[in-house]
């Protein structure tokens, strides 16, 4: 069921169902964080070594940024921590807010978008998280989430701020939980 309520200056929120799509770039990321965190039994398995942001080789070898990416050159490992989790709630929460929001995203402004946006905010919230508490073991989507959800509040400003909608249209917008699109 789709449903248009017209605002000024021709833009209109249209309410789709949420519906697990399996061409998007969401389900692909909720896949890859279920199977890599079952994998990893929850970062209680030796297969989580390879997905940790750092490459630890055992006694001998020490841990440091030039050695896993100047010199092992193994540079996925900026963003598999973001894929791993600890706990099955943070799995949950995590999972329910890429669906969420990477509907959201990929309906206004597509896949490409999305997944840019995903990369960037996982990465630098990785790194973030290296070099602010200089510890490599870490892990979740947390990072991507809040990025994600920064763009989405900067858009919601910005589509009430050009399109000065009556707070009525608004408020339907919003329970309706539809995305305000450009016509």
């Amino acid at each position: 069921m789709q449903r248009k309520t017209w605002l000024e200056l021709g833009h209109y929120c249209k309410e789709n169902q949420l519906v697990l799509n399996t061409n998007s770039i969401y389900f692909y990321i909720i896949v890859i964080a279920v199977l890599l965190t079952f994998l990893t039994n929850f970062g209680f398995s030796s297969l989580l070594e390879p997905f940790l942001f750092l490459k630890s080789g055992g006694s001998s070898f020490n841990p440091s940024f030039n050695n896993t990416y100047l010199i092992s050159h193994e540079w996925w490992r900026l963003i598999t921590p973001t894929f791993l989790h600890f706990s099955i709630t943070h799995l949950i929460f995590n999972c329910l807010w890429i669906y969420i929001l990477g509907s959201k995203i990929e309906i206004i402004d597509g896949k490409n978008i999305f997944l840019t946006l995903f990369l960037i905010t996982g990465i630098s919230s990785n790194l973030g998280q290296y070099f602010w508490s200089a510890n490599y073991l870490f892990g979740g989507l947390s990072g991507s989430v809040y990025g994600l959800l920064g763009y989405c509040f900067i858009l919601d400003l910005d589509c009430l701020l050009y399109t000065s909608p009556s707070p009525r249209d608004v408020e339907e917008c919003r329970f309706a939980g539809s995305a305000c699109k450009k016509n």
